[in-house]
């Protein structure tokens, strides 16, 4: 089984991979400056997730996760911004500018969890499963990281719901597909929380 899902992240990152070069090799606006933005930190979890499978000791489980919150810290972010940008949705640059702050304190403390235990506490190994894997108890600061992200996955929904019923023809296609990429991670992530 280990097998299979390791071959899915691989194909995830191949995936993650084209879409980069896709949306590099496009006409450049601010919107697709903030898409390939997005698109990088998307690419970053995916391959931080793949040497996470990979990895065989807890500091090298460690690493790899912590390597890749620089994704996740930023890419809801980045997603709510281009959203608004492209649906003509105004959002206040303070709220946006103390999400990025505390998401960039947040990577912070992430980064040094092996230091402290406001993120994550009692770090081990579990061998069983369909691999080896982290297991942790969730410090405060955890479910502070994950309510903001839940909070931001919420708000990116229902800017795409509100604007699918506004629109018409391809423009309310396009505008349903963007809601369908902020529908599903959050509900795997409000799966995952419960």
């Amino acid at each position: 089984m280990f097998d299979i899902l390791f071959h899915i992240q691989l194909l995830g990152v191949v995936i993650g991979f084209a879409n980069l070069i896709v949306v590099s090799i496009q006409k450049s606006s601010e919107n697709q400056k903030i898409l390939m933005a997005a698109s990088t930190c998307a690419f970053i979890s995916i391959i931080a997730y793949t040497l996470e499978m990979q990895a065989t000791n807890i500091p090298e489980m460690l690493l790899a996760a912590r390597f890749g919150y620089i994704g996740k810290s930023y890419v809801m972010i980045l997603l709510i911004l281009f959203e608004c940008r492209y649906c003509n949705v105004k959002i206040s640059d303070k709220i946006m500018k103390g999400i990025f702050i505390f998401n960039t304190f947040m990577l912070l403390v992430i980064l040094t969890c092996p230091q402290h235990d406001f993120y994550y506490k009692n770090i081990g190994m579990v061998t069983s499963g369909f691999f080896p894997h982290l297991q942790f108890e969730r410090g405060i600061g955890y479910y502070m990281f994950m309510a903001v992200t839940l909070c931001l996955m919420g708000y990116s929904c229902y800017i795409s719901l509100v604007q699918c019923l506004k629109r018409k023809g391809d423009e309310r296609k396009r505008i349903f597909l963007l809601m369908l990429a902020g529908v599903f991670p959050t509900l795997i992530l409000g799966l995952y929380l419960s």
